[in-house]
């Protein structure tokens, strides 16, 4: 029954029956009912565009009944939730993509009026996920950790599990990868590479402060180091320091032939910024992760530890470009034609919330999706 037949039936019953008598009891009641009619008049209208969901047996699957067309045109608003402190502000940021807007908030009074909300599930602080105002808000799983990484934390509980319905990780088969770069091509840089090569008074560097970790990184480090690979390790892990101001890191790897870009976890897809990173300065890094490194990226970029047999031949190689200053100008050359850029999902994130009908769906269980898969061979 709408609010305007509410008024209408219970002015009908106060007329032939209470008004009589009762005046100013009447009176108040009527504006009582009012303003409850002008309550429900709104709720009438949220129940109506944002039904209840329905499960089905397995709790997981909402109809496509439950999810009214959108208005076209509405600016839509992203709120992200739990991120750190100093990002929870009232500070927005406006996202445009084609014909599409979209506001960014971390104000977390924001999350009733969301049409998505963000869970950088690394910073969720809580068992429990807040209410969800309506069915149709969408809620992200973001992360750009590894599972490893993230284990044992309020995401894997039973509350949120089952609450997702997109992601956004680094893993290629995210609703939304983000990975933390991509590489292009650019004109390759004049320089003098042989001059680059020979000023180059170190072999290996590392910059690590997860010492023990589940990838066993440390141990193929210390074999190097066993076999003659002078690798110095700053940071928590190592003997040596380095702040952590740019101009630091910069002259790093200015001194420095190589940099071992190794992952603390072999998870499928998981390459972190450091990669990406060197690929801008003239270095050659060494990788070693749960990646496919040469279907993602141009093999002029890296050094693959998967592509030796064992350390031992990777040691070899490494000792010779030490020797061979020429062979190793040649490999900074071949590498100078490529650059990385980091580019965020928003503007898809906001096309998505737009198109809301053709991106419906909701995950059964996160942590089952999340799990890392360690490739064979890694």
């Amino acid at each position: 029954m709408d609010c305007f037949n509410w008024i209408t039936t219970f002015k009908s019953f106060l007329c032939t029956n209470i008004f009589r008598k009762y005046r100013i009891q009447c009176i108040i009641l009527l504006v009582a009912i009012i303003i409850l009619c002008s309550q429900l008049d709104v709720s009438s209208v949220v129940k109506d565009v944002y039904t209840s969901w329905e499960m089905d047996d397995d709790h997981t699957t909402p109809t496509a009944s439950h999810f009214p067309t959108q208005k076209k045109g509405k600016v839509k608003l992203i709120m992200t939730y739990s991120w750190r402190r100093w990002r929870n502000s009232s500070a927005t940021r406006t996202i445009n993509y084609r014909n599409y807007t979209c506001k960014m908030t971390s104000n977390l009074n924001a999350i009733p009026h969301a049409d998505g909300v963000l869970f950088d599930v690394f910073y969720l602080k809580s068992d429990k996920p807040p209410t969800r105002p309506h069915p149709d808000q969408v809620w992200i799983f973001y992360n750009k950790e590894s599972e490893e990484n993230i284990r044992g934390r309020h995401w894997q509980s039973k509350h949120w599990r089952h609450s997702f319905n997109w992601t956004i990780s680094y893993r290629r088969d995210s609703d939304m990868p983000n990975p933390y770069g991509k590489i292009l091509m650019r004109s390759k840089p004049v320089k003098n590479w042989l001059q680059i090569a020979k000023s180059k008074k170190r072999s290996v560097a590392w910059i690590v402060r997860h010492c023990q970790t589940v990838g066993r990184r440390e141990d193929y480090v210390r074999k190097l180091k066993e076999l003659g690979v002078q690798v110095d390790i700053y940071g928590k892990c190592g003997k040596l320091k380095l702040s952590r101001e740019k101009k630091d890191e910069a002259e790093c790897f200015n001194n420095h032939r190589f940099y071992l870009s190794f992952e603390s976890a072999l998870c499928e897809d998981y390459v972190t910024e450091k990669f990406f990173k060197l690929v801008n300065f003239d270095i050659m890094p060494i990788v070693r992760g749960g990646a496919n490194y040469s279907q993602l990226f141009p093999s002029e970029t890296f050094i693959n530890t998967a592509d030796f047999k064992s350390p031992e031949q990777l040691a070899k190689y490494l000792l010779y470009l030490d020797k061979n200053i020429t062979a190793y100008a040649e490999l900074l050359e071949r590498k100078s034609v490529y650059r990385s850029k980091y580019s965020p999902p928003w503007a898809e994130l906001c096309k998505r919330l737009h198109e809301l009908s053709s991106y419906r769906k909701i995950y059964p269980d996160m942590e089952r999706w999340m799990k890392c898969r360690n490739p064979t061979g890694a």
